[in-house]
């Protein structure tokens, strides 16, 4: 396997040491959850501390970031385990929610310009939900057409 295929899952839980940890065991990939409710709690409104805080301490220790964008917000299905596909206002709202990801972490994202003493560590790759087989994280059921 590529050493690319190996990684972690902080869950946005890791504190100094961990960091430390992942740079001693060579782990340059981690995997996590932007949480759409987090981020977004109201439509427009975009928290971005919690995730810049994360992403940016993973890039000082040059740990390539995938997240897993996921979650509702009630303003949007009421329930953060529905996936915004069951209407076209759903999903205009997801889709800027991507794009706005995308825009602060992406290769030219304002993130890297707003903290240029941060190494650049783009995200590259983005995973859609999380679990989609799962009731936890996909309700109220299971929908692979959806």
């Amino acid at each position: 396997m590529p050493q690319s295929f190996f990684g972690t899952v902080p869950w946005l839980g890791f504190q100094g040491e961990d960091f430390e940890r992942l740079d001693q065991a060579n782990v340059r990939h981690a995997r996590t959850p932007f949480f759409w409710p987090i981020i977004e709690p109201s439509k427009g409104d975009f928290n971005w501390n919690g995730t810049d805080r994360f992403v940016g301490t993973l890039a000082l220790y040059h740990v390539q970031t995938l997240p897993f964008l996921n979650g509702s917000p009630s303003w949007v299905t009421g329930d953060a385990r529905t996936p915004p596909v069951r209407s076209k206002k759903a999903k205009k709202a997801w889709m800027h929610f991507v794009k706005a990801c995308i825009k602060r972490y992406g290769r030219n994202g304002t993130f890297w310009l707003l903290h240029p003493m941060i190494p650049k560590v783009p995200i590259t790759s983005w995973q859609i939900w999380n679990e989609q087989n799962n009731t936890h994280y996909y309700g109220p059921r299971a929908n692979p057409r959806a």
